[in-house]
């Protein structure tokens, strides 16, 4: 009897280890133990960089924010900035000089002193023009930034960055600005360290240097290992030794290994393979779904026939399924009014702004040519479809391929698409500021003076005034149809939260891994797991 006992116990340990700490033998590669030490995250494959003048996709943020700090971040719940790489600052009395105290504990991974010259220097080269960083243009604000930028001025002396000593930067804006310190938490402008901005090599584990919670130590075409930073200044508040994140071309594999337990996260999966469907959480995003036109070449360059063509649309039936559908291009901000843009089909009127234009009953057009992801092309055949039947004009609906849809989208070679932007900052000028016509970021070459001017009088306002008049410009932008938004954007995120703690559902689906802890899964009653430590169940 007491050997069938001490065979039962042994089997219930073996299982019980077995189900929560082993990954298969089939797959070296991915066959680490899945514990309290190891956080685990399923991607489908995208091209990914890990330099921060570039990056401008979720998945590459997603490994960015633990590899890098910047002098200010998010507070996970709240959204406030908070101290980070520099421990405190102050802002002068007319709201235009902004100085930083860093953290004299703050390192890189190797062990260097993160100093203000890191932060000026790692500045400069995103805005310079040999760079072309993809958020430059953000900051525009900053005094001569953007002379420096489009190359008017060379004199980097002349850009209000200034070290004023090893541990205190100066920042002079061109006028004050409110979400300044809000801008300064997004991670493309955190500090670099000299040999990466040197050499340019980032995306190599023996190479990249951060000063964020973890450092890279292994990466290969399906994996990127990423275990904590030892001189990270709050690393006794780290949590987790361990963040492997992997990449898989399909979402059914994804799904399989969730279903297993050897994935903590995934932001892919495959709906009907899941077995335990309550642990995905969907919420309403800081996102908007849009179709642009690319506002440079004739005759989209004409806001009647931009507005003209929208009209003709069938808004309810292209808003329809949406759960969030909207007109308007800012998404829901608290005080922040609510503009509408374009709402319902008027086919009367888009037929006589198009004849004003030149083109009656679109007599004249060049083929329209609606870029789309594939996969994705329902919504754009039901636009191409309202255009036809109303216009004597060629319609052609482009799908691309399966991973070049970002590279075909800065070629411009089409006549309108789709994209769903993400606000990086929780304020209205993270959708507005793409839109001014110096943004590097405004994919659909809009250029209005008035929309500029708009902007920059927001600057001088606080408060209410200030939204007020942001929302003039946003009027602006949609009454002249250089965005058609669609929805408000879903984040859809596969976790149990039983069992892990220290990730905040919000609208910025902004999850800061520095603060994740793992729980001990729940054990069947009677069953108990032997501990390598102790020696003993």
């Amino acid at each position: 009897m007491r050997k069938k006992l001490y065979l039962l116990i042994t089997c219930a340990v073996f299982l019980t280890y077995t189900q929560f700490n082993l990954l298969p033998e089939e797959n070296p590669s991915q066959s680490e133990d899945i514990s309290s030490q190891e956080f685990t995250i399923d991607l489908l494959r995208h091209n990914f960089s890990l330099n921060p003048f570039y990056a401008d996709t979720q998945f590459e943020f997603l490994a960015l924010e633990v590899l890098y700090e910047g002098l200010v971040s998010f507070h996970p719940i709240t959204f406030e900035p908070i101290p980070a790489c520099s421990e405190r600052w102050n802002i002068s009395n007319d709201g235009r000089v902004y100085t930083f105290y860093l953290r004299k504990q703050a390192l890189f991974s190797n062990g260097d002193t993160v100093r203000a010259g890191d932060i000026r220097d790692s500045w400069l080269k995103l805005i310079s023009p040999d760079t072309k960083g993809a958020y430059a243009s953000y900051f525009d604000i900053i005094k001569g930034a953007a002379d420096f930028r489009n190359g008017i001025n060379k004199n980097a002396e002349s850009v209000g960055i200034h070290v004023i000593s090893e541990h205190v930067l100066e920042v002079e804006l061109e006028k004050p600005a409110q979400y300044f310190l809000k801008l300064l938490s997004v991670i493309n402008f955190a500090p670099t360290h000299v040999l990466n901005r040197i050499h340019n090599d980032w995306d190599k584990a023996s190479s990249l240097i951060g000063n964020g919670p973890f450092s890279i130590q292994e990466q290969t075409k399906d994996t990127l290992v990423l275990q904590k930073n030892k001189h990270y200044w709050d690393a006794e508040n780290v949590k987790i030794n361990k963040i492997c994140i992997r990449f898989y071309n399909d979402e059914t594999e994804i799904s399989e290994e969730y279903n297993h337990g050897r994935v903590h996260w995934a932001l892919h999966w495959d709906f009907e393979k899941l077995e335990n469907k309550s642990h995905i959480l969907v919420g309403k995003k800081f996102a908007t779904m849009y179709y642009f036109f690319i506002c440079s070449e004739p005759p989209w360059n004409d806001e009647r026939v931009r507005r003209g063509l929208a009209l003709l649309l069938p808004w309810e039936t292209l808003r329809g399924e949406s759960k969030f559908p909207s007109s308007a291009f800012v998404p829901a901000i608290p005080g922040y009014p609510q503009i509408k843009g374009i709402e319902e089909q008027n086919s009367e009127e888009g037929l006589a702004l198009l004849k004003q234009a030149g083109f009656a009953q679109g007599k004249g057009l060049p083929k329209i040519i609606i870029l789309q992801e594939k996969g994705l092309t329902e919504r754009a055949e039901l636009m191409a479809k309202a255009w036809r039947e109303q216009l004597n004009v060629e319609v052609e609906v482009r799908e691309t391929g399966e991973y070049t849809f970002f590279e075909d989208l800065k070629s411009q070679k089409y006549t309108l698409s789709s994209w769903v932007w993400l606000g990086d900052f929780p304020d209205p000028l993270a959708f507005l500021l793409m839109y001014s016509s110096k943004s590097n970021l405004n994919n659909t070459n809009y250029s209005d003076p008035e929309y500029d001017d708009l902007l920059n009088q927001a600057l001088e306002l606080k408060g209410q005034a200030r939204y007020k008049k942001l929302a003039q410009a946003e009027k602006l932008l949609l009454q002249k149809a250089a965005v058609l938004p669609i929805y408000n954007a879903i984040s859809y995120d596969l976790i149990n939260l039983d069992e892990v703690e220290g990730w905040y559902a919000n609208p910025f689906d902004y999850h800061p891994l520095k603060y994740i802890e793992l729980k001990d899964p729940k054990m069947i009653p009677g069953i108990v797991r032997y501990d390598n430590k102790t020696n003993s169940y």
